[in-house]
């Protein structure tokens, strides 16, 4: 369950049956031309034109809302967002929006993949975004691509034909992903998610349900955060990745707090007590779990502490600020900012609540239930 961050801006427009990423800049462009911003042809191109038409929509609209498109320059991975941002102002221009019409996602299988696992990650799927999207309060514009195969091959084949943006996965993540003990396994990346799905039809038996279940929405609440906040590539440095992608804990965290929420109907709390036993009473530092990096130098407590922060956010604010996080991240605001704006307190606030919340009963067991009140520093 490792989300893509190395990902390449290098525009290139493959064709292909669904493109998922530059159909949220041609809804850009139809939604700016429709309002009477000419954004240029209908092309999927983040051209001059097309940012000419942004930044004359967004001029008008500041008169009459606070919430700007964007201060970031739009890319490919932005279009999904933008498109979003602008029919969420002009709610008339959301009938341009591609998930109207096609839906929240497009399956895209290899033959190895047999019919009973072909139904089962179609449902859980279908299942997952409607979820998350309920308990996020959002409705996403665009539509992203799943891609599953059986072998490293088949993935790779289907990663050149489907990605808009080429991703760096090597080889040994792809066999890692397709020998997984769980029977299937997967990442995430700007528009698209790929997952490995051995060909025995063991694999699609009851008993793998529920981590199938986690699995998939562990990976589609990702795909949201897409959606949400668009992506940059490592090249620019750890700093700017942080405040373009916001901390990996939070990310992950929240992923995995979802993931438990909708594959085992129970509550959130319940599933941080998991993580608290996990963590034997240790709690890392979140701030050497901000950097993409950490999850590869620290992927247990990025895990395992990122869930147990995530869902004390999840229980003082609630799912919906999660996705407020994300949009912010998309219209441009550095990480604490959007932070800060979406959950209404500072980053080094919540730092302190999550280092000194009471968390275990003079007996020693984990608190039951939601943890409510924000701890705040006295100082």
């Amino acid at each position: 369950m490792k989300k893509i961050f190395a990902i390449c801006l290098v525009f290139l427009f493959p064709t292909m049956a669904l493109a998922q990423l530059s159909q949220g800049v041609r809804c850009v462009q139809d939604q700016l031309n429709a309002a009477g911003f000419d954004a240029g042809p209908n092309d999927g191109q983040a051209g001059p034109a097309t940012r000419r038409a942004i930044a004359a929509f967004q001029q008008s609209h500041e008169t009459v809302s606070s919430r700007r498109v964007a201060s970031r320059r739009l890319d490919v991975t932005l279009g999904n967002s933008f498109c979003r941002t602008i029919g969420n102002l002009r709610p008339d221009l959301r009938a341009f929006w591609p998930s109207r019409e096609s839906g929240h996602f497009e399956l895209k299988f290899t033959p190895s993949v047999g019919p009973d696992l072909r139904e089962m990650i179609g449902l859980s799927l279908e299942s997952a975004y409607t979820s998350a999207t309920a308990n996020l309060q959002v409705e996403l514009a665009g539509i992203d691509t799943i891609i599953v195969g059986s072998t490293p091959s088949e993935l790779r084949a289907l990663i050149r034909e489907h990605a808009e943006i080429p991703l760096r996965i090597s080889s040994q993540r792809l066999t890692d992903a397709c020998g997984s003990f769980r029977g299937i396994s997967g990442g995430a990346a700007p528009g698209l998610m790929w997952l490995c799905a051995p060909a025995d039809p063991e694999t699609a038996s009851k008993r793998e349900k529920v981590w199938l279940d986690f699995l998939l929405a562990h990976e589609a609440f990702h795909m949201i955060q897409f959606q949400l906040s668009g992506a940059i590539d490592v090249k620019f440095g750890s700093e700017t990745v942080l405040n373009f992608h916001g901390p990996v804990w939070l990310s992950e965290g929240s992923a995995q707090a979802f993931g438990s929420r909708f594959s085992t109907y129970d509550a959130d709390w319940r599933f941080r007590i998991v993580n608290y036993r996990q963590l034997e009473g240790r709690f890392p530092d979140l701030k050497g779990l901000e950097a993409a990096s950490s999850l590869k130098a620290r992927k247990p407590a990025v895990y395992r502490a990122g869930t147990v922060a995530s869902i004390d956010l999840i229980d003082l604010f609630g799912y919906p600020k999660i996705a407020a996080f994300y949009e912010n991240l998309g219209r441009g605001l550095k990480w604490k900012a959007a932070f800060e704006d979406a959950f209404g307190i500072t980053v080094v606030d919540f730092y302190y609540h999550y280092a000194n919340v009471p968390r275990f009963l003079d007996s020693g067991d984990p608190i039951p239930g939601p943890l409510k009140r924000l701890v705040a520093d006295p100082t």
